[in-house]
């Protein structure tokens, strides 16, 4: 019995976990000069996988959309090769009509350790009668125990001691930093935490934590 409870609370705890945001605001800054809204972002998502930097422009993108902007992924015309080139970069948000550039990185990769305090719980036991459903009436004399209200007492109920535990986490720090692509102004800036989980979760996660962030900043 000790051992499914601890399965139980096992299996509860990532059913938590899993239904909980993996993405998280850490800080944001809005340039206090700037009180227009950007329509048409350039979207850059740094990364050294294509696949993964195609995952993420294009789930960005989705979600600006349904905020009715009309965003651009990058990767339609900006090779990796070329995502450090600032001349590169400028021309190829013109050519796509950007009036913003949006640049997302991951800054920091790191393990953090939640400790998981010990618990001791009891659990009441059904009544036990010899060779009978509860459902049914118990024979006479009844077990043992029954003749003796101490002993009775203790059969009740069932000791479970559940001790700490550490539950470690694999995390990262996003940055997003928008820029104004015709005079190169930072417009806003985030950090974003995110905690590992599958890579799709992961990025809509984080898309919807950004999206909600520029727009309670009143950029989109």
């Amino acid at each position: 019995m000790t051992q499914i409870l601890k399965l139980l609370a096992s299996i509860g705890l990532m059913l938590f976990l899993s239904a909980c945001s993996t993405a998280s605001i850490i800080s944001s800054w809005h340039n206090p000069e700037v009180s227009t809204k950007v329509s048409r972002p350039y979207i850059i998502g740094i990364s050294k996988d294509d696949t993964k930097r195609r995952v993420f422009e294009d789930s960005a993108r989705a979600k600006l959309m349904a905020e009715g902007v009309s965003p651009i992924a990058s990767y339609q015309n900006l090779p990796t090769s070329e995502e450090n080139d600032k001349a590169v970069i400028g021309q190829k948000a013109a050519e796509k009509g950007a009036d913003s550039i949006l640049i997302v990185r991951v800054i920091d990769r790191r393990t953090e350790t939640r400790v998981q305090p010990g618990r001791v719980t009891t659990q009441v036991t059904a009544p036990v009668y010899p060779g009978t459903a509860i459902t049914t009436p118990p024979p006479f004399p009844p077990d043992s125990h029954y003749h003796d209200y101490g002993r009775y007492y203790a059969r009740s109920y069932e000791v479970v001691y559940e001790p700490p535990r550490e539950i470690h986490f694999k995390v990262g720090t996003v940055e997003a930093n928008l820029y104004d692509s015709r005079t190169d102004q930072l417009l806003w800036s985030g950090q974003f935490k995110v905690v590992e989980d599958s890579f799709d979760k992961v990025v809509n996660d984080f898309v919807d934590c950004m999206t909600g962030e520029l727009k309670r900043k009143g950029l989109i």
